[in-house]
Order: C-alpha cells, then sequence, then structure tokens
C-alpha cells in the first residue's frame, strides 16, 4: 500500500499494489484533507503511523485484518523497489529498498530480501517523484 499525503495541495491519495483507489465514500480519488473527519476519540491524535489503515470501505471485510510489517516513509513517492516480475505492471509482490544516497544522477541501496527468500527471479524498479517508473526491471 502506497499512501500520498500532499499537504501543498491538501490531498491524500492512496494506492494497493499499484493501482490507485477510489475513496470508498466519495466518487473522486483523491481525498480532501479539509473534508477529513477523525472518529472522535481520535480527535487529539493528529496522523500518524499508529493511525495509517486500510479502510477498504466493504461490509464483506468487516473482519478484515490488516498487517503492516516494514513500514516506509519519506517526503516523496520516490523510491527503489525490487519485484517478482520483469515487468513492473505484472508485479504482485514488492519490497521497498531504503536508499542510503539519492541525488539526480544517481541512487545507492543496500539490498534487503524482505519476505522474498533470494534475490535470483527479481527486478529493481526506480520510482520518481512524481510516480513514474521503469516498466521494465533491471534484472538482480
Amino acid at each position: 500500500m502506497e499512501i500520498i499525503i500532499d499537504a501543498d495541495r491538501g490531498t491524500i491519495r492512496h494506492y494497493v499494489n499499484g493501482i490507485y483507489q477510489q475513496v470508498s465514500h466519495s466518487s473522486v480519488g483523491t481525498f480532501e484533507v479539509e473534508d477529513f473527519e477523525k472518529v472522535p476519540e481520535y480527535d487529539h491524535i493528529g496522523l500518524n503511523v499508529k493511525v495509517l489503515g486500510f479502510d477498504h470501505g466493504l461490509e464483506s471485510y468487516s473482519d478484515m485484518t490488516t498487517d503492516f510489517g516494514d513500514v516506509y516513509i519519506d517526503t516523496t513517492r520516490a523510491r527503489v523497489e525490487i519485484g517478482d516480475a520483469p515487468r513492473w505492471s505484472e508485479t504482485r509482490h514488492r519490497e521497498v529498498q531504503p536508499p542510503t544516497f539519492w541525488e539526480d544522477d544517481g541512487v545507492e541501496v543496500t539490498l534487503e530480501a524482505g519476505a522474498f527468500e533470494a534475490f535470483r527471479g527479481r527486478y529493481l524498479y526506480v520510482v520518481d517523484a512524481e510516480g513514474n517508473v521503469n516498466e521494465e526491471g533491471f534484472a538482480l
């Protein structure tokens, strides 16, 4: 899941497995921060990792539990990920690779397998600040 909080635009957008999600109670895919309503018992808490969640908005999932393993927070959408398919659009499992160095002309990461058992058959992807990504992965 990817949650984009854009304070300059006053919006929250979210993606699941790279697919932009429609907000469950609205006809638009971008949630306006001005319209954000908190559950009363959490009024005193700002947006933080403890209250980030996945609102599927469907009664049929009322017993669903969502677990977050590794949470990666940054100031842009830019990131490096390894995936399970040679094309980004075909990946079903991806692992974020925290950068150790990032500039306009290069990025360095220390590869972490995460839930993957090995890097064989995995592909590297670089996502820029606007969410654009190389469709063809770099084989590891």
